[in-house]
């Protein structure tokens, strides 16, 4: 569950297994993770981003109150953070197994980055907070997630194993979306599948890209997609997996854009499903078909040549 208020306050509730009291007091410190135990675990980081990341950040702009129950204790504690994400325990709370991250006094000492989102660019951060919600719930078909915004309800997704329910709850209707799926070789261990519409929707917010259960944002996949659609984007969603030592997500911050090993067969791949699965279009003429079409041009111009050259000298034998 996600809430949020004009007021600047952000909730964010899961019902997961909580955090292990042992790793509390570093939850929100800077640059560190739980997710790293030796160099090599960072070829295959499968969460959205580092805690010292993200908590550290947000701590040092606002009021952090963190709510956690393991599922191995009794009660729930509640701790708040200082602005360098410093932990300090509050008491026993009434909470189920889980956590709760509060947020309040967004901005506290920053005033001017405070009223720039107080009025319209605050409005279009909800609109990216669903955007990004949506693309969540893509990604992680059983988990149901909610988002609130002064108490009223803005969007919901249901748990479901099917992507035909997810997309239809996502975009209101399935529409004239088309199915498609691409089943590599046991040695690329490469799947990709999804739906699209079968016309452009948008000329700016491209279809969500999901890889190995990642929302990210890839340049070649939307150019791709552009050229196919004729300078606008479809609706819908395209799942990549791959195996994870190909995907390097220490790219950015925020993990949103990740760089694949193989990404111009990746890319050709989608380029070809798109093609034929989707907009049931013809094969691109290849370099092959070019030369030919050239050099039947050039046989086709030099017969007409001799065709006029010959009538001409007809003409004039007859008038002379």
């Amino acid at each position: 569950v996600v809430s949020t208020q004009s007021t600047g306050k952000i909730e964010i509730r899961d019902n997961g297994n909580g955090i292990e009291e042992h790793e509390r007091s570093s939850v929100a410190l800077p640059h560190y993770t739980s997710k790293l135990k030796n160099f090599s675990d960072i070829s295959h980081v499968s969460t959205y981003g580092y805690r010292g990341e993200a908590l550290s950040a947000i701590c040092s702009v606002a009021k952090v109150n963190m709510v956690t129950r393991h599922s191995s204790d009794n009660t729930a504690k509640s701790y708040t953070f200082d602005n360098n994400g410093v932990m300090k325990e509050v008491g026993s709370s009434h909470n189920n197994v889980g956590t709760t991250f509060t947020v309040t006094d967004l901005f506290k000492n920053l005033p001017v980055r405070k009223k720039f989102y107080q009025g319209r660019k605050g409005k279009d951060q909800i609109v990216q907070i669903e955007d990004f919600i949506k693309g969540i719930a893509l990604a992680n078909l059983p988990v149901r997630l909610m988002l609130r915004h002064n108490k009223q309800l803005v969007w919901q997704h249901a748990s479901t194993k099917l992507v035909k329910d997810a997309v239809s709850g996502v975009y209101g209707g399935i529409g004239d979306m088309i199915p498609f799926s691409y089943f590599g070789t046991k040695e690329s261990d490469t799947h990709i599948s999804g739906m699209l519409s079968a016309t452009g929707k948008s000329a700016k917010k491209s279809p969500f890209i999901i890889i190995n259960k990642r929302l990210v944002k890839s340049k070649p996949l939307t150019k791709i997609l552009k050229k196919l659609y004729d300078g606008s984007f479809p609706n819908g969603v395209i799942f990549i997996s791959l195996e994870s030592s190909l995907v390097d997500v220490n790219v950015e911050v925020d993990k949103s854009s990740v760089i694949c090993r193989n990404e111009d067969e990746m890319t050709s791949i989608v380029e070809d499903i798109v093609r034929k699965q989707v907009l049931n279009l013809p094969d691109p003429p290849t370099a092959a078909d070019q030369t030919q079409d050239f050099y039947d041009s050039n046989l086709t111009s030099s017969a007409q040549i001799k065709a006029r050259a010959s009538s001409s000298k007809s003409m004039i034998e007859k008038n002379g």
